[in-house]
């Protein structure tokens, strides 16, 4: 399985980091250091969008769903 995570931590929505499967916890992880402010994210598994049901969800300017994580 390819686990992709894209958002606005990135550069842009067309750019996404790989997850790598944790072989102890079988969780797929990407650690990344942020800012403290809100990032809206989603996850490609497969090729298809999605969000997590583990993180609070909203719709952008756009009307699309997204996870987001407020560090502010």
């Amino acid at each position: 399985m390819e686990v992709l995570l894209v958002g606005t931590f990135l550069k842009s929505w067309d750019n996404f980091v790989t997850m790598k499967k944790n072989k102890e916890t079988q969780i797929y992880e990407y650690e990344i250091y942020l800012q403290k402010k809100i990032y809206y994210f989603k996850f490609i598994v497969n090729n298809k969008w999605l969000c997590s049901d583990l993180y609070q969800t909203k719709l952008d300017k756009n009307n699309n769903l997204n996870n987001y994580i407020d560090l502010t």
